[in-house]
């Protein structure tokens, strides 16, 4: 499935890059998926199981997958973790991923059904690489996160850094953001109306 990633193809859907700038994954149409080493090359992984959205681990050894959220099931949002090498089949996780926390901590969000069809937040766990849980997050519903420390993340779409262990904000702007921003350093650079704004954190 190397050629997902040849010139010929669509624009991928979702992409990742591990923490340690070595590994691009990406999904495409159709829920196919595939991770390339940076500096070029075959596929090292691929995979057409649904993989809406993609999230590697920091060294680029692991992959998760995110299924399409699903209102026809007890369990609405389903992942799968790979290792990054061809053949790998993955291991079911209940939950959707939102990212790496480090080599060994994986940030996972739960869904339950409400109303019968409707998947909505119902909390954050912690899990081990393996999947299992470690923990459960006092985090509220993120649409997602970037990772600034094991027990630190930002969310754009609130604009805000949280205390992954207790949820609680410890950064909040009152400034109205329009739900894109990033950390760089020491700070939190977002959109605000027609401005691009920098402020410490």
């Amino acid at each position: 499935m190397s050629s997902l990633l040849s010139n010929t193809d669509l624009p991928p859907l979702n992409i990742d890059l591990s923490g340690n700038g070595t590994v691009l994954a990406q999904t495409f149409s159709g829920g196919t998926a595939a991770a390339n080493p940076v500096n070029g090359g075959g596929a090292t992984w691929s995979t057409a199981a649904n993989c809406v959205t993609i999230h590697t681990s920091p060294d680029g050894s692991q992959i998760g997958c995110n299924a399409a959220l699903n209102d026809q099931s007890p369990t609405p949002a389903t992942s799968q973790l790979f290792a990054n090498s061809s053949g790998s089949q993955g291991t079911a996780l209940p939950g959707w991923v939102m990212g790496w926390l480090d080599g060994g901590h994986i940030l996972v969000n739960h869904y339950k059904l409400f109303g019968g069809n409707l998947p909505l937040f119902d909390h954050a766990t912690v899990n081990d690489s393996t999947g299992a849980e470690l923990s459960t997050s006092g985090l509220p519903a993120l649409k997602s996160v970037q990772v600034l420390a094991v027990d630190s993340v930002y969310s754009q779409d609130r604009n805000a850094i949280y205390s992954v262990s207790s949820g609680a904000a410890t950064w909040l702007s009152g400034t109205v953001s329009r739900g894109v921003g990033a950390v760089s350093g020491s700070n939190v650079i977002f959109t605000s109306g027609p401005y691009v704004l920098a402020l410490s954190h």
